[in-house]
């Protein structure tokens, strides 16, 4: 019975503020460039830097373009035309110089660049993960695995090479075009004019084509979104294809999808090579134009070499500039995906580092009070699931065994317990004041659920075990196996607790798992033990044993046990959801099984 019940209090407000990095809030807009800008702008500042250098050897690279067309025009005007054999040993000097300062400029440029743009992208994700990490279960149980992949890699990818990458680009593009262009003014103000004409018709063409690039990137990005999940499933469900003669379905469809992928990118190349091709086609026209204009007005060899070489230079800034164009409409859709993912609200309860009491919580304060908790379906338009609720008091150190039909809800109250989600109505009380108001990360050091999906991670049995209490030793992760009954199976394996469990755990068997999962959450002795449906996949006799370690283990733990099977231990109190009255439903304390 997973957490699949959704919570619609008044936590949640429509438009939530998401606090970023640098304190700000993440405001929703109607366009998501500005709130990104914002979002991503604490993260820019801390490379300010690096940042720094960038711009000043950019401006340095820039100069040192701008004189080498000059440099050109002297040494073929100056020292090859006139024979002058010193004139010319020294501007061949004089351009390998500025060759060698170019080359190492461009060097320390890149690193500097490397360095802020890795700084950004990898500060963008963790912030973006971080907040991941605050959605609830439900929200991660109704996304698509591989499309919230997509939007942590390749669409915030886009979105750093907008904010950071475009910009650095069309600066140094921009001053490189002015700078070239003042060059080619400076030789010869006729060609430029005409140079400018091609150019403006380069750009006529360019922008002709931009109104086509955005849909097909978005479906693009659409299809490898469907790709990628579509290999995910069929991984995951491998023995289910097999099992059921599904393969060749399964290979068809694929060949469906690769017939969509191939045509999606024939028509994406067509529109690259003509946003590419046109601007070549305007150069080569242009350099043919130069020399046919300056043969027939007299220029002289220097200058129509020099301007040949800083129209072939004008040529990258410009191609530079109608890509970053292209790259902005692709972006748009990616930009869209992003500020959908960092706007969705936060799980459960709104509780901060500063609401309730801080530090480690007191003894004898995880009383729990629950009080006509009701619970609302994601998919339900009508009233709670649980309409007559669940009046219980359970003391520190009770051991329960909740019960009720499958779907009533409670996996969901389990969940709630952790503060992942919220009551639709009704209270939960720890001492005398709401769950909502305990400081969530303090609550869950103090509480482990163990819930029906074994959330297992490729590794050893150790390092699966160890994920619940890291700074956990050796000897408390074999005495969290034993408890769980981890050791009563893989002693007899040949790497026993070193043995690794698979991708997802598949090699080990349900039982398995579930008891991993268990020793996962005793390892650090919570003070309050949720477990849905531990006990299910196991036999009786092993069920039994595995309860009786556990109430050795924590003995002043209260312990709560979903299962539509009771106890075999004494001193286990029934606790129905929903309830079938309103009366109080106390739980037995340990004291009192004595």
């Amino acid at each position: 019975m997973p957490p699949t019940l959704s919570t619609h209090g008044p936590a949640h407000s429509p438009t939530p503020a998401l606090p970023d990095a640098g304190g700000g809030a993440f405001v929703a807009a109607q366009h998501p460039l500005r709130p990104l800008l914002r979002w991503a702008w604490p993260f820019i500042r801390a490379q300010r830097w690096p940042l720094a250098a960038v711009l000043a050897l950019s401006l340095l690279a820039v100069t040192a373009a701008w004189l080498q067309p000059w440099m050109t025009h002297r040494l073929i005007d100056d020292g090859l035309l006139r024979g002058d054999a010193a004139t010319t040993w020294g501007w061949c000097g004089a351009m390998a110089a500025l060759a060698l300062l170019s080359f190492g400029v461009g060097l320390c440029c890149r690193w500097c660049f490397t360095r802020a743009s890795m700084g950004v992208l990898h500060a963008m994700r963790e912030s973006a993960l971080a907040h991941v990490l605050t959605l609830s279960p439900t929200w991660s149980r109704q996304q698509d695995t591989a499309d919230v992949m997509a939007r942590l890699e390749g669409d915030l990818g886009e979105v750093q090479r907008v904010v950071l990458d475009a910009a650095l680009s069309a600066l140094n593009a921009s001053l490189l075009l002015v700078g070239t262009l003042a060059m080619l003014w400076h030789l010869s103000a006729e060609l430029t004019l005409a140079l400018a004409t091609l150019v403006a018709l380069s750009t006529w063409l360019h922008r002709s084509l931009s109104p086509h690039v955005q849909p097909l990137a978005q479906r693009l990005r659409s299809h490898g979104v469907a790709m990628h999940g579509f290999l995910l499933e069929q991984l995951r469900l491998l023995h289910a294809l097999q099992g059921h003669n599904r393969e060749q379905e399964a290979l068809r469809t694929l060949a469906g999808l690769h017939r969509d992928g191939r045509r999606l990118q024939w028509q994406s190349q067509l529109i690259g090579q003509l946003a590419q091709g046109l601007p070549a086609l305007m150069l080569t026209l242009g350099t043919v134009a130069v020399f046919g204009i300056g043969g027939e007005r007299g220029v002289s060899l220097g200058v129509l070499v020099a301007f040949s070489t800083s129209l072939q230079r004008a040529y990258a800034p410009v191609q530079s500039l109608l890509s970053l164009h292209l790259a902005w409409q692709r972006a748009q859709h990616a930009l869209v995906r992003v500020h959908e993912l960092l706007h969705t609200p936060a799980d459960g309860p709104a509780a901060s580092a500063s609401s309730g009491p801080s530090g480690p919580l007191p003894a004898g304060a995880l009383r729990l009070d629950i009080r006509c908790v009701g619970l609302h379906h994601p998919h339900a338009t009508g009233p709670a699931v649980a309409a007559t609720g669940l009046y219980a008091h359970w003391p520190e150190g009770s051991r329960v065994w909740l019960q009720g039909p499958s779907g009533c809800g409670k996996s969901s109250l389990l969940w709630m317990l952790l503060q992942h989600l919220s009551p639709r109505q009704g209270q939960l009380l720890v001492g005398e004041r709401p769950l909502s108001h305990w400081p969530r990360h303090a609550w869950r050091e103090q509480v482990a659920l163990v819930p029906q999906d074994a959330a297992l991670c490729r590794g050893s049995l150790r390092d699966n075990i160890r994920f619940g209490h890291t700074p956990a030793s050796d000897a408390d992760i074999v005495q969290a196996a034993q408890v769980a009954g981890v050791l009563d199976f893989c002693e007899a394996w040949p790497q026993g607790l070193d043995t690794p469990v698979g991708e997802h755990g598949q090699a080990l068997s349900g039982g398995q798992r579930a008891r991993v999962m268990l020793a996962r959450a005793v390892l650090r002795r919570p003070r309050i033990l949720l477990m849905d449906e531990t006990t299910s996949a196991l036999d009786a006799p092993t069920a039994d044993t595995v309860l009786t370690r556990l109430e050795a283990w924590l003995p002043h733990s209260t312990l709560v046990l979903v299962s539509h099977h009771a106890p075999t231990r004494p001193g286990w109190q029934a606790c129905h959801w929903p309830a079938a009255n309103t009366a109080a439903l106390p739980a037995v304390p340990t004291g009192a099984n004595a």
